[in-house]
């Protein structure tokens, strides 16, 4: 039976896609846009019936799959809908407008066991699949160079106030993330066949706007990159629409042993030594000249059916029963993304070489836990229920649940960061919320939640309440249109922190989660070390070791062993962090189990609310152990223990030619570095100590976050923490057996106490 398609936003380039649909005999069964007049006339000319939104499309009707080609930074919303459809999905470039949104779809195509696949037709023009193949045959030798010139034209129109072109929200960027990302494509696709596992490992860049002055234009429109290939391989791009009138794109590769020049889609110049390995000038486009140098549209029709007609294939393999690998696969587009967002990292940075980020672990087919419809950058979110933040002076915050974390931890960053100022603080204790105002000097107290949320003076909250209460409060935040900045950890499992990602997408509100020590100076340092002055070689090992002594039985923050107020043990509140940085500094975890034990916990749920000092079969986790690995191949271990003799709180990083130290890694102050240099081994310590208020380099992010409109510029997202949230419920799920639902409730299902040399049985 013949494949039935959709079409999810219809600009311009979606004529392209039915036009190719036509050709290979599909059949478009539906469209959708939000503006009628331009669906129902899309719909008389390609056929399909008319929806306004792509949630009335898939409740109607089941197509095949689904070809999205709305603006850029709203791909993520709309594919998950088809996914939890079961509809396969071809999204046009770029995946997504950040790593962690593209991370997110590509996750959750995997668990939904759908394909996803993406846009890069230039793949499939003829001179480049001739080339690659003279890159697989070795006919270039060993590669010198890859390069690409993108010296296009835009005239202001193109960026006009009312089009998505042109901003970092929908456009993600300028020049390199909309026009020459086709170009990055090619050569990491033409670098990935000279050996297996070349990658850009490198990337420095500088971007300017040179050639358009327009209210409102944030982006480049001009832009040079070096990158790096792990084979040695040095590589070179411009991107500009700032070249009146715009040329031909311009492609070079060369070696030891030939080079050869395309412009546009034709091979224009090529040599090698070798006789055996000729290469015929090929014109693979037939678009109209100048082919997109000054015409978005000027493109060839041809590539596009070529790249839709491999996904076609690929899709009735899987209906075969074959694996149904597609070549250009979700995974396979979101190189050219992690490198667009390298490169524009390496821009803010005035040049910096950034690494480009590594792959998500894999997601796995029928997993139970739904990935939620949201991550940061929340784009279309923060145009509608942000807006009014963009460019303000100063955000003024109200706190909900002013307790100990906010005395010194968080409350005094809210009135120290640059354009940020406290404004209201609530506690239901209505004399402790007055003592807090007195003290801090906060013109408004509140003992009531919907009394700060209806203050017209507070423009987004600060959530410091325990656990067990984040995602009700997270609710009604967002039920008043604030955006957030959650206390760690998230919530008591990853089933209420997608809960709550979810609600704050739908609302179309940023959420940000206090993982603070990501902001830390010596946390950044780290990461500078590893990946930008590779001081110790590649990561090849990680070992996480963490010892405390048991609090006094007396002490205040007995909610912390509570599994209804906390969502499990010490280990949920002091390990999150942990698990977190382990994310932060070497990528998501893949590979993940654990295991946890109990002992004579102090604090213990005995079923009908009452509190004991006395070991119970019923305590939270007081020992956990986890192994785990990542993409690049670096495995890792972590344990905690929070009934010990002593205090150790130590990080050991290896790699191939050193190894670094950081004693206590949560409020330490040293790095120790050994490593491999031509006299022998080196050994230095670098002090880098924490701030002095610890939250507030991670507010100053958030409030750069808000005002710029731009959630990426804060490093502790909603994605972020939905990802240590997971991991925190993969290592403690036989503990308890099971984390979802109210699993604080049933203790009777969590493993007995275990004997222990301390206290047998």
């Amino acid at each position: 039976m013949p494949l039935t398609a959709a079409i999810i936003g219809i600009g311009g380039i979606a004529k392209l896609h039915a036009l190719s649909l036509k050709s290979l005999g599909i059949d478009l069964i539906a469209c959708c846009c939000r503006t009628p007049e331009k669906g129902h006339a899309f719909s008389a000319e390609f056929g399909g019936h008319y929806y306004q939104s792509a949630e009335a499309l898939l409740a109607s009707c089941k197509p095949d799959f689904a070809i999205i080609t709305t603006p850029s930074g709203s791909h993520l919303e709309p594919a998950l809908a088809c996914f939890a459809h079961g509809v396969h999905v071809l999204c046009e470039k770029p995946l997504e407008v950040s790593v962690e949104r593209a991370d997110a779809m590509i996750v959750a195509a995997e668990e939904a066991g759908v394909l996803l696949g993406g846009i890069f037709q230039g793949r499939f023009a003829p001179a480049f699949q001739a080339l690659r193949a003279a890159v697989c045959a070795g006919h270039f030798g060993e590669l010198s160079v890859l390069s690409a010139q993108v010296p296009w034209w835009r005239d202001d129109s193109y960026y006009a106030p009312s089009r998505w072109q042109g901003t970092h929200a929908l456009d993600g960027g300028g020049a390199f993330i909309n026009q020459a990302i086709h170009s990055l494509d090619l050569l990491q696709w033409l670098g990935a066949a000279a050996s297996a596992g070349n990658e850009v490992v490198e990337v420095s860049a500088r971007t300017a706007a040179r050639g358009h002055e327009l209210p409102g234009f944030e982006v480049e429109d001009t832009g040079v990159a070096w990158l790096k290939f792990s084979d040695g391989t040095l590589g070179t791009a411009l991107a500009a629409t700032s070249l009146y009138p715009g040329s031909d794109r311009r492609i070079l590769i060369g070696g030891r042993d030939g080079s050869v020049e395309v412009e546009g889609d034709t091979a224009v110049h090529w040599s090698f030594r070798s006789s055996a390995a000729p290469l015929a000038p090929m014109a693979g486009s037939d678009a109209p000249q100048p082919g997109g140098a000054s015409d978005p549209l000027a493109l060839s029709n041809s590539n596009f059916q070529r790249n839709i007609a491999a996904f076609v294939e690929a899709i009735e393999r899987q209906r075969a029963g074959d694996s149904g690998r597609f070549e250009l696969s979700g995974r396979e587009a979101r190189r050219a993304v992690a490198l667009v967002c390298a490169i524009y990292q390496s821009a803010a940075k005035a040049g910096a070489p950034v690494r480009p980020a590594p792959q998500p672990p894999l997601g796995r087919v029928g997993k139970s836990q739904p990935l939620p419809p949201v991550l940061a950058p929340s784009v279309t979110p923060l145009i509608q229920a942000a807006g009014s933040l963009v460019g303000r002076e100063v955000i003024r915050w109200g706190i909900l649940g002013c307790g100990a974390v906010t005395e010194m931890k968080s409350g005094p960053g809210f009135q120290r960061a640059d354009g940020s100022s406290l404004t209201a603080v609530m506690r239901r204790d209505t004399r402790k919320a007055a003592d807090y105002a007195a003290r801090h000097g906060v013109p408004h107290w509140y003992d009531d939640v919907s009394a700060l949320l209806s203050d017209p003076d507070v423009d987004a909250v600060y959530v410091a309440t325990p656990p067990g209460s984040h995602l009700e409060l997270a609710r009604l935040v967002a039920a008043a249109g604030k955006p957030c900045y959650m206390e760690k950890p998230m919530a008591r499992s990853y089933e209420e922190s997608a809960a709550m990602a979810t609600v704050f997408a739908e609302r179309g509100l940023p959420l940000f989660v206090a993982y603070y020590r990501r902001a830390y100076p010596r946390i950044q340092r780290l990461r500078s070390l590893l990946y930008e002055e590779s001081a110790i070689g590649d990561v090849t090992s990680v070992c996480y070791r963490f010892r405390k002594c048991p609090p006094p039985p007396d002490c205040a923050a007995v909610w912390r062993t509570d599994a209804e107020l906390s969502g499990g043990g010490l280990f949920v509140d002091v390990g999150s962090h942990a698990l977190d940085l382990l994310d932060f500094v070497f990528g998501p975890l893949c590979n993940l189990n654990g295991t946890a034990r109990r002992g004579h916990a102090r604090t213990s749920k005995l079923g009908d609310g009452d509190r004991s000092d006395a070991p119970t079969a019923a305590g939270v986790e007081t020992r956990v152990a986890a192994s785990f690995g990542w993409e690049s191949g670096a495995v890792g271990t972590a344990t905690w223990d929070f009934e010990a003799a002593f205090e150790v709180d130590d990080l050991e990083i290896e790699g191939t030619r050193g190894c670094i130290r950081l004693p206590g890694l949560m409020n330490g102050t040293e790095i120790c570095i050994q490593r491999s240099v031509a006299e022998g081994m080196e050994e230095c310590v670098e002090t880098l100590p924490p701030p002095p208020t610890v939250q507030q380099p991670l507010i100053a992010t958030v409030i750069a976050a808000l005002r710029a409109r731009d959630p990426s510029l804060c490093p502790s997202s909603a994605a972020s923490a939905l990802r240590t949230a997971a991991a925190m419920d993969t290592i403690l799920e036989g503990f308890y057996s099971g984390r979802g639902g109210r699993f604080w409730d049933r203790p009777s299902t969590w493993q007995a106490l275990g004997s222990s040399p301390a206290h047998p049985p």
